[in-house]
């Protein structure tokens, strides 16, 4: 594996992506860039810093090397670096050991063996490269040089493109989103013709290899998950976005504060559940779901998480009682709790965000309410 594509790796494995230990569902990052886009204008403060970076690129595509530019080209990625944490999922990694790579790779002395070697390749261009070390230079020696030469080209071009990158990975985002409702519906088969038409102009570029992975901290075996190292920032957004569309992940832009939100189901969801008031109604803080009320544009109960996962559990336990799992009082209790989760999510932000989804599962419903009816007896 090449130093300079371990910089920015990731793990993927049952619709989430692990990076630097912690989880993540995947499709967040590519809302993350969506949000965050024109917060610190992150590409624009890396974009100056290319003159340098260029300059080696063309020098060492045309064979020499100028000492004096390699260092530069060091100083202004070292520049880039300062910048690159206030995006996600640089903010994760491990910066300062980049840093220091970068500050050991970029010296006078690298450039001096890079351009030794690179003149001893150019005197013998109309021969095969194996020449170099059939004429006297030894072979570990020559397979030393052609991988630092690669080293130093993948980390030219992993920060020459990146600003380039993640202007157009935000274009490719912001064009899906723009056309989502013109689809039938929100499933793979129906978004991902337009995925592939919004990202068809780059494929993404990255290195596997599969290692073991703990699903979770309390797993005693492991599992077989992906690890990918990409070469550009582009192929990480675009991996994250069909990995999440895949498992029916996919951004989505709220109606009221248009921020951008992970969607992880088919509902044609008009709002986002951020736990913060981002609208104002009368001078008075809302969120953009009672927002979207007070306009009259609220969402259809189907369409509403809430009010969706309060309809599919009582049709569970509806089924239950059906089939004789639970009796006609333990069914009546379980639906009576769950309207008032159902209540206290819908006034409550912080709890739909929190607590309300975990409440709602079949076997915590049906703790709670069993331990409600032995209180009650």
């Amino acid at each position: 594996m090449r130093k300079a594509l371990q910089y920015l790796s990731a793990d993927f494995r049952d619709g989430q992506i692990t990076v630097a230990g912690k989880k993540y569902p995947a499709g967040t990052f590519c809302v993350h860039l969506l949000n965050r886009f024109y917060a610190h204008d992150t590409a624009a403060r890396i974009a100056v810093f290319k003159t340098n970076i260029l300059q080696v690129q063309r020098t060492l595509e045309r064979g020499y090397l100028i000492d004096t530019d390699f260092i530069k080209a060091g100083l202004d990625i070292l520049h880039i670096l300062q910048t690159l944490p206030k995006l996600k999922p640089f903010d994760r990694l491990d910066t300062e050991a980049e840093k220091q790579r970068i500050n050991d790779l970029f010296q006078k002395e690298t450039a001096d063996r890079l351009s030794d070697f690179l003149r001893q390749k150019g005197m013998e261009s109309t021969r095969d490269e194996a020449a170099l070390y059939l004429n006297g230079a030894e072979p570990d020696h020559f397979h030393e040089m052609v991988a630092l030469l690669h080293d130093v080209s993948d980390t030219l071009r992993f920060y020459e493109t990146i600003s380039d990158d993640i202007c157009e990975a935000f274009e490719a985002l912001c064009a899906f989103i723009d056309q989502l409702d013109t689809c039938d519906r929100f499933d793979e088969a129906h978004l991902l013709p337009l995925a592939v038409q919004c990202f068809a102009k780059r494929r993404a570029v990255y290195e596997t290899e599969y290692v073991p992975f703990q699903k979770t901290r309390k797993s005693k075996a492991a599992v077989t998950a992906r690890r990918l190292y990409f070469s550009d920032f582009y192929s990480f957004i675009v991996t994250d976005f069909f990995e999440g569309l895949h498992y029916g992940h996919y951004p989505r832009r709220c109606a009221a504060c248009e921020n951008c939100f992970l969607m992880q189901s088919a509902r044609r969801q008009k709002y986002c559940a951020s736990r913060k008031a981002l609208m104002t109604v009368n001078g008075k803080a809302v969120t953009c779901r009672k927002y979207g009320v007070y306009v009259k544009k609220k969402e259809q109960a189907k369409d509403h998480p809430v009010i969706d996962r309060y309809t599919k559990r009582c049709a569970c336990i509806r089924v239950d009682f059906a089939r004789g799992n639970i009796d006609e009082a333990f069914a009546a209790a379980a639906k009576a709790l769950a309207k008032e989760h159902q209540f206290r999510a819908i006034h409550e932000p912080e709890y739909e965000a929190s607590g309300y989804a975990s409440d709602m599962t079949r076997d915590k419903l049906y703790r709670d309410t069993a331990t409600r009816l032995k209180k009650e007896r």
